[in-house]
């Protein structure tokens, strides 16, 4: 026993890194997330043996800090390898930055500590990065984790077939700023100055777009074009414009531009004009005219509705009309678009229709965190449709996420998602290929847990 133990203590262990007390210091005024989470890896053996032959690592969900989900990757070089190889890593926007102290513990890989001649003092293993706190580099977003020491009683070795092996994971996240000078500052100072930054903004734009929102219910610039929604959807318009009505003492209005904007309805039964195919809405053709390249075009021409001031919009209902004008009076998405998913969608559809790319943009925007597994492949095919880049790429990512997710927006039988699916897992696969040399990763979605 005296000789296990001295050849225990000459084998060689690291020395534990110390937490930099100049580095955390200046982590205090960031916001902070402290981990706390256990993390299960079923049929561990099992999953080990799998991991080798196919060359690819065991990826369990570790932990979501600021809205990014991390990742604990496990990984073996030799099949006698006695315990894994643990890294961090998570996919996030290269403009998110992120500073972590952690630390990985399981109750199933121990060691003797020194000094101790038995194995009765066993002590756990804990895997830590090898500076602390370190960062999350961009974009591999890779972070290494060493043991401290040997797993020298527990390990692979004791291991069952179809054991679950638990991985504790616990310390703090910071988020940081892009700006430098934000370290040198407290966080209730960083907030307050903020909030005055923002209070003593000039109110130009927004007296420019309160006037313009004006025009609107005025009566000295009187309508001069008519907008005439379809036929069709009358009945459904009716009912929406008694609901705008009955709600529109309680509805929360942000600025005095979309109180005049939310107007549109009000004004336009006191200046709306009865056509063959239903009410028509008044509106002015230089605001049409100044946001809407279509609208531009088609009153420059000769075309009818050029001549006749009257613009019929085929397979748009009144409702979806009246909050188009809104958004268009006041240069943006009014508030009681914002919470409704169906009318977001209509308007982002006429925002594109017309030509109004910052207001579908904006549109697309607030849809991003909306993004669920039962819209998914519906906002993908409107991401797709209407070309709007930052909605495509986060329900792509949202996509990616998990498998079952794949799989189901794989079942679709539209072919441009199906092709959009194919190539954001190759152009993800493409580049952790390039950072091959930190981690050997790659989708192996059959490791996933």
């Amino acid at each position: 026993i005296a000789n296990l133990a001295v050849a225990r203590r000459a084998l060689p262990r690291r020395v534990p890194a110390m937490p930099s007390p100049g580095a955390t210091a200046g982590l205090a005024p960031f916001e902070r997330e402290s981990i706390n989470v256990l993390v299960q890896v079923p049929d561990y053996m099992l999953r080990k043996n799998l991991s080798l032959q196919e060359r690819d690592p065991i990826v369990v969900e570790a932990f979501i800090a600021f809205e990014e989900m991390f990742y604990l990757l496990l990984s073996w070089t030799m099949e006698d390898d006695k315990f894994p190889q643990l890294r961090l890593t998570s996919v996030g926007p290269p403009q998110h930055r992120l500073m972590m102290d952690l630390v990985v513990q399981s109750q199933q890989f121990t060691s003797v500590p020194d000094g101790a001649i038995t194995q009765t003092a066993d002590v756990v293993v804990a895997w830590r990065p090898a500076q602390r706190p370190c960062e999350v580099r961009r974009p591999c977003s890779v972070v290494v984790l060493e043991p401290e020491q040997r797993p020298l009683c527990n390990n692979d070795t004791t291991m069952g077939f179809d054991q679950t092996v638990s991985f504790t994971v616990l310390g703090t996240v910071w988020e940081l700023d892009d700006c430098p000078t934000s370290s040198l500052q407290c966080r209730s100072f960083r907030t307050r100055l903020r909030s005055s930054d923002a209070a003593r903004q000039p109110d130009v734009a927004t007296n420019m777009i309160a006037n313009v929102a004006r025009t609107l219910t005025g009566e000295d610039i009187p309508a001069d074009v008519w907008l005439v929604p379809d036929a069709d959807a009358s009945e459904d318009a009716q009912v929406a414009r008694d609901s705008v009505g009955s709600s529109a003492s309680t509805a929360p209005l942000a600025t005095a531009s979309e109180k005049d904007a939310d107007s549109t309805s009000k004004r336009a039964e006191a200046t709306s004009m009865t056509t063959e195919t239903g009410p028509a809405r008044g509106a002015h053709a230089f605001i049409l005219q100044v946001q809407s390249p279509v609208f531009r075009g088609m009153f420059a021409s000769q075309m009818t509705e050029a001549t006749e001031r009257r613009v019929r919009l085929v397979g748009v209902r009144a409702a979806e009309l009246d909050d188009f004008l809104t958004a268009i009076y006041s240069f943006g998405v009014p508030n009681k678009v914002r919470d409704d998913d169906g009318r977001l969608l209509s308007m982002l559809s006429l925002a594109d229709r017309y030509g109004l790319t910052t207001l579908r943009d904006e549109c697309a925007a607030l849809l991003e965190p909306r993004i669920c597994e039962a819209n998914m492949a519906e906002l993908l095919q409107v991401a797709e449709r209407h070309q709007t880049e930052g909605l495509r790429v986060a329900v792509l990512s949202f996509v990616a996420g998990r498998l079952e997710r794949v799989s189901s927006v794989m079942d679709t039988d539209d072919r441009s998602v199906r092709k959009s699916i194919r190539e954001y897992l190759s152009d993800t696969e493409s580049c952790y290929s390039k950072h091959g040399a930190i981690v050997d990763l790659k989708l192996g979605v059959t490791l996933t847990v």
